[in-house]
């Protein structure tokens, strides 16, 4: 899609609450900031046309203006470290996020969406590195670990940490349990009946549509 395709989108500045672009060979509107009425906003695959980092200019830039988004899954429009424009959001109840190619450097910003935040997202490596930012998320109930741990530890690291969160019902990891993982999740739910740990091969997003 080229930039003049988005041109509809822009007649409902003001109006659109939901917003899904999927695999577009431009990916991001010029024109994001603009639709301040968004509630949910959905980004699936990168482009092989536009740089990525044009994207998240657009999107870094957006965000502080979107902040009736209670719903927010980016995929591919960030490396390394997600977008500090996430600070911006105060309504943020569910975030999804999935780097592309690349190696983690850094953890979720702090910020007041933590305040709100219920559900989250997120490869292991990220989850694992931003533990002490999800200290200040008091409402968060649900975390998916979207990708394999690269250790046991870092594994245990989060199993452990689980039942110290109290708001927490329920941990999706990607990892085939062996035993020492199979007791550190029993031992989880023994400390804190009320949180469910599952393991899986394979997680979907938990998100509705």
């Amino acid at each position: 899609m080229s930039d003049e395709g988005f041109a509809p989108l822009r007649e409902l500045s003001g109006t659109l609450r939901r917003l899904h672009l999927d695999s577009c060979s431009i990916m991001l509107p010029p024109f994001l900031s603009e639709l301040t009425a968004l509630v949910a906003f959905r980004v699936q695959d990168g482009s092989d046309i536009r740089d990525p980092e044009d994207d998240l200019a657009i999107l870094e830039a957006a965000l502080p203006r979107l902040t009736t988004l209670t719903l927010l899954e980016l995929r591919d429009v960030f490396s390394g470290t997600p977008p500090v424009g996430l600070t911006a959001l105060t309504r943020l109840r569910h975030l999804l996020l999935e780097p592309y190619d690349g190696p983690v450097t850094g953890p979720i910003p702090s910020g007041a969406y933590l305040a709100t935040l219920e559900r989250l997202s997120a490869p292991a490596a990220l989850l694992v590195r931003s533990l002490q930012q999800l200290s200040a998320a008091s409402q968060l109930t649900e975390v998916a670990a979207t990708s394999s741990f690269s250790t046991q530890e870092d594994a245990l690291t989060v199993l452990r940490w689980a039942p110290h969160h109290s708001s927490l019902r329920r941990l999706m990891m990607i990892f085939t349990p062996d035993v020492e993982l199979a007791n550190a999740g029993l031992k989880a739910q023994r400390r804190r009946p009320s949180l469910h740990v599952e393991f899986a091969n394979k997680l979907t997003s938990f998100f509705a549509a």
